[in-house]
């Protein structure tokens, strides 16, 4: 009897194994592992499992893929391009390199951070700043004077709408239409001149004694900036309620105009909504627009609003400390490399200007239109909230101011921009008023609370004195005689004395060089102390040269044929000194050399100069016949004199007289 054959005895460690595989059909590069299951790898058929007639391995096949045989997988089966070529199939996302730069531009100011510390240490200082009591009292007299001015429109409008009842009563007491009685109309623009004359007078009044106060009396830039401010948009909101309310009336005294009117008004209609909680909503309101109604919301959330207020104050303190630890000595620094007239130092400065300026408007903007804005929304459940959109996505500078500032886009709009237009002006002559309109408001508010506007100096004054604590001292070339040094007692120095509105007193000195001193603006007690051996005179600005000019008409003809030499001899001796310099180094690098190495280049140039003017001297003398407007402006002249003149340097080619 035929025994059943015995299936094969599988181990535990084959059966693991067994386990851990992965079945799909068998192709290349794939590998049939494990003979005691499948075909055994050369062809030969494992036991239990018929074979094929070319000798390979029949049944169910398994593939069990062992990790250590995978390094011939074909990694490079089909053809693709760079992900950032041109012709790639799926356009590559670069939200890395977005966040890649962000870092970068964070690193690299926590950098000029870090440097800024080791090199000046902490600038912060509370105590430091001057908080005078008559600027915290002029500034709290102002914030509680300006909302009166809305107080003010509020009875102006009071008794325009008395008006406009009792006009619209007679009328109807007399059964006239209003739409075509002509009485209506005159009932409006009669009392309408005199309405906006107190308007007119009121808003004046309102900027103009806030502007006199805050730029005379007020000397802290923080209070005045606030008191400005302020001041600014009462101004802004007493003139939109003033022509808001006009149109409104008119509407009422002509029924043909009541269809323009909003439907969102027909909830307050005019004249109710001439009244105190009206206005005083409108005054807190985070809005330049009046409207009797406004889009509500219906709750306020108090947790939203401390969210809001401690994002203000925590950019508040920001601004603070990037503006006194970074900004301030910055600013101080690039005063001197931009008074240098140095391209390189002006664009390098510039440019760190730039970037700690963006970080502050950027805080400045987030605080006050996200955060404060927002807060104060909130607290008056106002509903629209649009206070501004995505400008930086802006394609053009006019979309960038239509989109960054929404509250002065929608004022300027509603009540310069379309009230032209609809006059019959151009748009492009509207948008340029709307332009020159928004500069002024900016002046004012920028101009006024540093005192930058008008007349920015108290007091100028032209100061001639003696100088001592030179570096180095002036030599004076004479070609008859040689080279003459001029001591400080020997020759006054003329600088610019400038005393500021708060007080302070500068020395503007822009010929200094000459002596070693390379810092145009200094202080003028420092300037006194260290520079000043004592003063000749002292005249106010401009002075001398009103003096040059009267002393001028009264010169004989000798004293002015001397003048003018002199004056051309100054103008070849600006030619050979710029020829130098081609040729050697130019005076902003001479001054900075060395002692031994300055006192022997001075020499030369010196020497240069002293062999030109022996040259200048027997022309001049050669050429008497000249007159004075015939010798010192005529062509030939130039060029004649220049070719001979130049050419006191043997082995030296000669520059035309154009690039002398």
């Amino acid at each position: 009897m035929d025994l059943p054959e015995k299936e094969p005895r599988i181990s535990e460690r084959e059966e693991a194994i067994a386990s851990m595989t992965i079945a799909h059909p068998l192709h290349p590069p794939d590998l049939v592992i494990h003979g005691a299951i499948s075909g055994h790898a050369n062809g030969i058929a494992a036991p239990g499992y018929p074979s094929h007639p070319n000798g390979a391995a029949t049944g169910p096949i398994t593939t069990k893929i062992s990790s250590k045989y995978r390094h011939i997988a074909a990694v490079h089966s089909t053809a693709r391009t760079s992900r950032l070529s041109h012709d790639a199939e799926i356009t590559p996302s670069f939200l890395g390199f977005r966040n890649l730069m962000v870092i970068v531009l964070i690193v690299m100011n926590l950098r000029l951070v870090v440097e800024n510390f080791m090199k000046y240490g902490v600038l912060i200082c509370i105590r430091c700043h001057d908080y005078r009591r008559q600027d915290l009292l002029l500034g709290l007299v102002l914030y509680l004077l300006i909302p009166c001015h809305l107080f003010v429109a509020y009875i102006i409008e009071l008794a325009a709408a008395h008006q406009a009842k009792g006009a619209v009563g007679r009328a109807k007491r007399h059964s006239e239409d209003p739409p075509d009685s002509a009485q209506a109309a005159k009932s409006f623009r009669t009392p309408w001149i005199t309405i906006a004359w107190a308007h007119g007078i009121n808003a004046t009044l309102c900027l103009l004694v806030t502007t006199l106060t805050v730029y005379n009396l007020i000397h802290h830039p923080l209070i005045g900036t606030i008191s400005e401010v302020h001041a600014i948009i009462v101004w802004l909101k007493i003139c939109s309620y003033a022509f808001t309310n006009r149109d409104l009336r008119h509407a009422l005294l002509k029924s043909d105009s009541a269809s323009s009117i909003p439907e969102l008004y027909l909830a307050c209609p005019y004249p109710r909504n001439i009244t105190l909680g009206n206005l005083s909503y409108f005054w807190w309101a985070p809005t330049l627009v009046y409207q009797p109604v406004y889009p509500r919301t219906t709750s306020i959330r108090w947790p939203f609003i401390a969210k809001r207020l401690a994002e203000a104050s925590s950019l508040s303190i920001f601004i603070w400390l990037a503006s006194a630890q970074y900004a301030a000595p910055l600013l101080h620094n690039s005063v001197f490399k931009l008074a240098s007239f140095d391209l390189p130092s002006i664009i390098e400065r510039l440019m760190k200007l730039s970037t700690i300026s963006l970080v502050i408007w950027l805080a400045g903007f987030f605080a006050v239109f996200q955060s404060v804005l927002n807060a104060l929304a909130e607290i008056m459940r106002f509903g629209d909230r649009e206070f501004y959109t995505d400008w930086w996505n802006s394609p053009s500078v006019g979309t960038y101011w239509r989109t960054w500032n929404k509250p002065i886009y929608h004022f300027m709009k509603r009540h310069i921009y379309a009230p032209l237009v609809g006059r019959g002006w151009s748009p492009n002559a509207a948008s340029a008023c709307v332009f020159v309109f928004s500069g002024i408001l900016h002046e004012l508010l920028v101009g006024v609370p540093t005192h930058n506007i008008l007349d920015l100096f108290f007091k100028i004054d032209e100061v001639s004195h003696f100088v001592k604590g030179a570096k180095h001292y002036m030599k004076q070339v004479y070609p008859s005689e040689g080279p003459l040094t001029i001591d400080g007692t020997d020759y006054a120095h003329t600088i610019i004395r400038v005393m500021l509105k708060n007080g302070e007193t500068y020395a503007l000195d822009m010929a200094g060089a000459q002596y070693g001193w390379h810092e145009p603006v200094t202080p003028w007690q420092l300037y006194s102390a260290s520079r000043v051996q004592g003063i000749k005179e002292v005249v106010p600005f401009g002075g001398t040269k009103i003096f040059c000019k009267k002393r001028a008409k009264t010169l004989s003809k000798q004293q002015q044929w001397n003048n003018a030499i002199k004056e051309h001899f100054a103008y070849f001796v600006d030619k050979v000194v710029t020829w130098w310099q081609k040729r050697n180094i130019s005076l902003a690098d001479l001054l900075h050399l060395p002692e031994q190495e300055f006192q022997r280049r001075r020499a030369s140039l010196l020497d240069a100069v002293k062999e030109f003017l022996k040259l200048v001297k027997t022309f001049q003398v050669s050429n008497r016949a000249f007159t004075v407007s015939e010798g010192f402006q005529h062509e030939g002249f130039d060029r004649n004199f220049t070719s001979s003149a130049l050419g006191f340097l043997p082995g030296r080619s000669l520059p035309s007289s154009e690039t002398a």
